[in-house]
């Protein structure tokens, strides 16, 4: 019912899917801009203005339109983990979150209240979601070559959340009866999520009659953004010509594509935006680096998990190597991967033992080794070999899942529900941390903690029934434990508010 609901919704303005951005086919770029001609007002490059961005008034927007940004992203974002997978891998996570904080910090009203989410989608796309949700598919890693190319998405994504694009197009809108802010929210779900033909279908059937008085607000924000984006890119020391990079990397990887990305279909790029973008960055300093080891690492990780079988990422990597590679470093790093989930340990050891002789405390090399000592059979050296990094960032959230997955290799259920216990306190948003607690609890028998981590995960997925079931299931079960009956009674008034937010 959710899905056929946002699918009919669809239709309507959406800001950010900013990858949206990101590319075009020459042949396309022409005929989209023509297409655009008739309904805004073209910009002649001389009027173009590449001095410093002068930040416009937001006008009426308020502060109870934030709250209420707010509370409309984090109803998306619950029924979008119900309709959409997404990656579960801690270090790729880790590495964007920061990369997040990294570009927001020179740009302050994003927000200092992010969350991240990454679709496991070959696709290029990335998105910004009124209330501080960013998302970026596992596919731009692909896409991106370097550290520099991701950030401009992730700066230009950023940009739409300090500029409040949502409000804006909400005031600007205010005379169509059919705009809400229900609508907005289902729309951007509905084109991150790919939608399948059906839901396709009803996407290009209802937006059609008010595509075009959409379009000059999109394209005048996303020129907005570009600007910002830029400014932000610089600031946090990246090479300003890596955003004119991306821009042709994309285009020239969707150039020949029979079905163009939803997203180019209602914000084209142009080669007149790549050229902006080139000029824009001219004026700033260049002498930066373009990626780092973190991001060729992490990239490596992504380009393995959308190989369909280890033997294919291992030919993968190897073809790299001899031949070009964007990073030989993360190459190599992909290998011996691919090699680990192959089981073909004794091949991964070289590669990862001549790594970790440039990087010993990189935490991907870590875990990496730690992964070969386990396939070795020696877990308790895989699992000291964490220990003994965790003591210098007991927080780290990629090595203590993977502690916990040593503890549970080892039928130590109990420890591995601890250990993902002390992480939720600290990532509570987290859906894998409560779904994997929730099976190491039943493994251990520990059934009030089953029951706990089964409903934070229901909640986390705006299944509330199902959440109400467990704390139920608690109430009944434990009857005599006056502490936990207390809790349980509390956590069911919660989740009736929670509920109540959600409402979209």
């Amino acid at each position: 019912m959710i899905r056929i609901l946002i699918i009919s919704l669809c239709s309507l303005f959406y800001v950010g899917l900013s990858s949206t951005v990101f590319a075009e086919s020459a042949g396309n770029a022409e005929n989209t801009e023509s297409a655009e001609s008739s309904n805004t007002q073209e910009i002649d490059e001389e009027e173009i203005d590449f001095s410093p961005t002068q930040l416009p008034s937001i006008g009426e927007v308020s502060t109870t339109s934030k709250a209420e940004e707010k509370r409309l992203g984090q109803a998306w974002l619950k029924f979008f983990r119900r309709q959409v997978p997404v990656s579960s891998d801690p270090l790729l996570i880790e590495y964007t979150e920061n990369l997040l904080k990294r570009l927001s910090e020179h740009n302050p009203e994003a927000g200092n209240d992010l969350t991240l989410i990454i679709p496991r989608d070959k696709s290029i796309n990335a998105f910004a979601v009124p209330g501080g949700i960013i998302g970026v598919n596992t596919g731009l890693f692909a896409y991106a070559q370097a550290e520099a190319q991701f950030a401009s998405v992730l700066a230009h994504e950023l940009a739409h959340l300090s500029q409040r694009h949502y409000a804006r197009g909400v005031q600007k809108q205010k005379g169509q009866s059919v705009l809400s802010t229900a609508a907005l929210i289902g729309s951007i779900l509905v084109a991150v999520a790919g939608g399948g033909e059906a839901g396709i279908a009803a996407l290009q059937a209802t937006r059609a009659g008010i595509i075009d008085s959409q379009l000059r607000f999109s394209r005048a924000f996303e020129q907005e953004a570009d600007r910002l984006g830029m400014e932000t890119l610089v600031k946090a020391g990246f090479n300003p010509h890596s955003m004119a990079d991306m821009f042709g990397q994309i285009q020239r990887a969707t150039r020949f594509s029979s079905t163009p990305p939803e997203f180019l279909l209602t914000h084209p790029v142009t080669a007149r935006r790549i050229a902006d973008a080139e000029n824009r960055a001219r004026s700033y300093p260049s002498n930066t680096p373009t990626s780092s080891l973190d991001y060729d690492l992490m990239r490596a990780r992504v380009l393995l998990s959308i190989e369909e079988s280890p033997q294919q990422a291992i030919s993968r990597f190897e073809s790299e190597l001899r031949g070009f590679s964007a990073s030989e470093i993360g190459t190599r790093y992909g290998l011996a991967l691919a090699y680990i989930a192959a089981k073909e340990y004794s091949e991964a050891q070289p590669l990862i033992s001549e790594l970790m002789e440039q990087h010993p405390d990189h935490p991907a090399l870590i875990i990496a080794q730690s992964s070969i000592d386990a396939g070795a059979k020696q877990l308790l050296k895989a699992t000291n070999r964490i220990k003994q990094a965790l003591i210098k960032s007991p927080d780290s959230y990629p090595l203590n899942i993977h502690l916990s997955r040593l503890y549970a290799a080892n039928n130590d259920y109990k420890k591995a529900v601890e250990v993902l216990n002390k992480l939720a306190i600290i990532r509570p948003g987290e859906t894998s941390i409560w779904f994997n607690m929730a099976e190491y609890a039943g493994l251990a028998g520990d059934i009030l903690e089953l029951h706990k981590a089964r409903a934070e995960f229901f909640i986390l997925s705006a299944r509330f029934d199902r959440a109400e079931n467990q704390v139920n299931n608690i109430i009944k079960k434990f009857s005599d434990n006056d502490v936990e009956v207390a809790k349980a009674k509390q956590r069911l008034q919660d989740i009736k508010e929670i509920r109540k937010a959600t409402k979209l």
